[in-house]
Formats: structure tokens, sequence, C-alpha cells
């Protein structure tokens, strides 16, 4: 028998190397489907689908495109719910080290263009903090996701007993039920490189882990003094009149620190949570808000001040109020659209949302960059005010190279809000967004492409935001991109 030609020979290998290469896609199609049978579903697609989405949307996301797919996805983890729950525990548990072709891929597709796309190449460890996100987004119950966590709780990889602890900090209803178990580790001075974790969770909770106070004052009574207490501080006051007990070593603190840094202001503002009539503690906040020295700037301890109060979260409160409004209205008397950051308005939005409202409108007739960042605020604390709405959609960029934020600044807007969904849902037909050129010096065709292509995505994002904000309320959740 004639000995095969060489050429007969290479398209004999090249066949075989289809054909194993064909068996290999087929193989591992079919492993894939037998995987996600039984998981929980929603739309059509499995739990794993969607996780699947959640990172790929999210990685390498420099523009707003793969954010709305981020979205749709974690829409479908809120509705699937508790079903979803053992998937994401299982991924939070999966320590896979990245292999040298997906850290190499990975690097290269970080130097592609963004308008040339990019690569789905997750590292491991991103896909590990995407599952423990969308945990603390939907805040499972106890019941649901402790039974889940105890075999690792007692786990020998050393990234077990940590990521157990971590996720503890996420739950949901019955959150009091996990507090002791987290009392344990924390306290537990055999093992005090758990003890971070333990305590980390516990501030997670929030309010919710109000049954810790006195093993947290224990602990606080033993910071050092160059100890940051910023957290604790901020844990203590969402407690509120639970968090009486509290008082003394505030006290204390107040007594050690200097008004003009960043933890004498925090502990005085706390106080006045805990006893809104604290004379000591009105006194340090009146001396950080004084306007009457010659320095009149919002920089040292007024800009700390109002960023205190921002940071900690809406808590109306009259008093402090009147004591921030002078400092909102003379940050709008001074504003300078280079280096605004209306830090002293939105400490005002905490404090009495009514009065933030007044000077928000106050600025909507202004220059358009004041107007935008005004109208923008606006509609987080009045999603439907018609006019914060229209200076937005004024705004919506007329060129390649405009700023797209007024449109994304729409998904702060209610679904009720038809002036803004009416124009979210021009600009994704096309008829409203980057058409008029008449101001530029000859764009090129693909540069008008690419702008019109990015508004499209911009209200992807903006309507995409809207259902998401709109569906953890659904579900009970507190609003938030994430959580």
């Amino acid at each position: 028998m004639p000995a095969a030609s060489p050429s007969s020979r290479r398209r004999l290998g090249l066949s075989s190397l289809l054909t194993g290469l064909g068996l290999a896609v087929l193989v591992g199609w079919v492993a894939l489907r037998f995987q996600d049978r039984g998981e929980a579903q929603y739309q059509g697609k499995s739990v794993r689908s969607w996780f699947r989405q959640v990172y790929r949307a999210e990685t390498f996301s420099f523009g707003p495109s793969g954010s709305a797919k981020g979205y749709e996805a974690r829409i479908a983890f809120l509705e699937m719910g508790t079903n979803a729950v053992p998937f994401l525990v299982r991924e939070a548990f999966t320590f896979r080290p990245d292999t040298f072709l997906r850290t190499n891929l990975y690097e290269l597709f970080r130097e592609v263009p963004e308008w040339a796309g990019r690569g789905a190449f997750t590292p491991n460890s991103e896909i590990n903090q995407h599952s423990t996100r969308l945990l603390r987004a939907m805040r499972p119950p106890a019941d649901v996701l402790l039974p889940l966590l105890r075999p690792h709780l007692d786990g020998t990889n050393r990234f077990e007993v940590p990521q157990a602890l971590i996720l503890l900090g996420m739950v949901g209803p019955g959150a009091e039920s996990v507090v002791p178990q987290l009392l344990q580790v924390a306290t537990n001075t055999a093992m005090p490189a758990n003890q971070g974790f333990a305590w980390q969770s516990i501030l997670q909770l929030g309010a919710r882990a109000s049954n810790a106070l006195p093993a947290v004052l224990d602990k606080l009574h033993s910071l050092p003094g160059s100890a940051s207490r910023s957290g604790w501080l901020s844990w203590i006051s969402e407690l509120g009149q639970a968090a009486l007990p509290a008082v003394p070593l505030l006290e204390h603190w107040l007594s050690l620190t200097n008004i003009q840094e960043r933890d004498g202001i925090q502990t005085a503002l706390t106080l006045v949570h805990l006893d809104p009539n604290h004379r000591e503690a009105w006194r340090v906040l009146n001396q950080a808000a004084d306007l009457s020295s010659n320095k009149r700037t919002l920089d040292g301890p007024r800009e700390t001040l109002c960023d205190v109060v921002v940071r900690g979260g809406r808590q109306p409160n009259p008093r402090l109020a009147a004591l921030i409004e002078p400092l909102a209205r003379f940050e709008v008397a001074a504003w300078n659209p280079r280096g605004a950051s209306f830090r002293a308005v939105q400490a005002l939005e905490r404090a009495a949302p009514d009065r933030a409202k007044i000077l928000y409108e106050s600025l909507l007739n202004q220059p358009q960059s004041a107007s935008i960042h005004a109208a923008t605020s606006m509609l987080r604390v009045d999603r439907n005010h018609e006019e914060a709405t229209r200076a937005l959609i004024a705004a919506i960029p007329a060129g390649p190279n405009a700023n797209g934020m007024p449109i994304w600044a729409l998904g702060d807007a209610s679904s009720s809000n038809r002036i803004a969904m009416a124009a979210l849902e021009d600009v994704l037909a096309g008829r409203k967004g980057p058409t008029d050129y008449n101001t530029f010096q000859a764009p090129t065709e693909t540069a008008k492409k690419r702008a019109i292509e990015r508004a499209r995505q911009e209200a992807e994002v903006a309507l995409a935001r809207i259902r998401y904000r709109e569906a953890r309320a659904a579900h009970g959740l507190p609003a938030g991109d994430w959580w």
C-alpha cells in the first residue's frame, strides 16, 4: 500500500485536530447544560448564566454599556431571591488561583481601547468578589444563609473562616441571630487573625446588631488613643436611642480630642444624635461651623463637619440644619464650577431635605454647569421634579465630545416621571442626543457614530438604574446602585 503523501497527512492531521476541538466544545457544552440543570432559573436562564452576565458586564466596563446588563442581572437575582443563595455561597467559597494564561489575557485586554470592545477574561478573584457583592445586595435571611456558612466557619482552608465571617455581616431578616456567633469570634483572643473580620461584620450589620452594644463598648474602652473611631461612631449613631449607654464613653472621647480633627467633630455629632440637648457637643459643632473668621472658605473644620454629616446618612435634625444652612448658602454664593462639590448643600440635604430643595431650585436657572449639578441632586430629593428634569434634558449632549452626565443623571428619576422616561426613550431611538455638529470642526463619521452609540448606552444604563432601584424597593431593600 503506497504511503500517504505529505499533503494528505497534513489534511488528515488538520481534520483530526478540528474533530477533536469540535468534540471538546460539544462535551463542554453538554457539561454546562447538565451543570445548569436543577439550578434556580429566571426568564429561562440559569442562575449560573445570570451570574456570568454580572461579572462580565462589570469587567473592563469603562463605559456604561456593560453596566446596563449588570443591572438587568442584579434584578434577576432579586427575583430569584433565596433560591439563588446556595449558588452564590458556593461561588464565594471557590478560591481558584488564576492560571498563567488567564492572568496574561486579563492584562492584554486591559490595554485594548474602549471603542474596540474588551474580552471576558475576568480574574477569578473578581468573580469571587461579585458573589459576595450580590449577597450583600440581596441581604438573605439568617435562616437561609447561616446553615450554608456553618461548615465554612469550621473550615481548614485559610480563606474559609474570614469569608464566612464577612458573609455573616450581609444577613437581612433575623440578623440578630448571627450576632452571638460573631461575638464569639470577635472576643476570642486565641484567634486574633479572625477577630477583625468579626468586628467588621458587626459594623456592617449596623442597627440590626444592637444586641452587640455591651461587647462593643468593652472593646471601645480598650481602644488606643490613636485608633480610628470613625466606623464605630457611625455604628453607634445608627443605633439611636438604643445606644444611650455609650454616652459616657463618647463624652470621655470628646474631652480628649481636638475639635479641629475629624474624630472630635464626629464624636460631637454622634452625641447630639443620642442626646439632642448635649451642651458640650453643640459647642464643638457650633465652633466647627463658625463662618466669622477672616478665612471665609469651607475648608478645615467646616468641610469636615459637612463631610461627616453627609457620610452619616439621612438623619433629619432641625437644629443641625440651622447650623449647616449658612454654610450651604455660603457655598452656593461662592460656587465655582471648576471645584464645586456642593458638600455643604448635600449635608443640608441629610439634615433637612426641604431646605436643601429650596437651594437646589435657586440654582436651576443658573449657567448650565451649576444647573446640571443642582438638577442631579434635586432628583435624589424629588424624583418627579419637573424643572430639574427639564434642566437635565436641555443639557443632553449635542456633540461627540460633550459630557453625557445629564443622561446618566436621569436614572435618578422615578418611572412615573413621564418627562424623563420620554427623553430617555428619545435618546434610545436616536431622536435626541449628539446629532447637532454645526459647532464642531469637521468631526469624522466614526466619531459621530461613537457619540450616538455612547448616548444610547447611557440611556440604557439610566433606564436600568430606575428599574433596579424600584425592584429593590419592591423587595423591601434600601435604594442604591448595588445595595
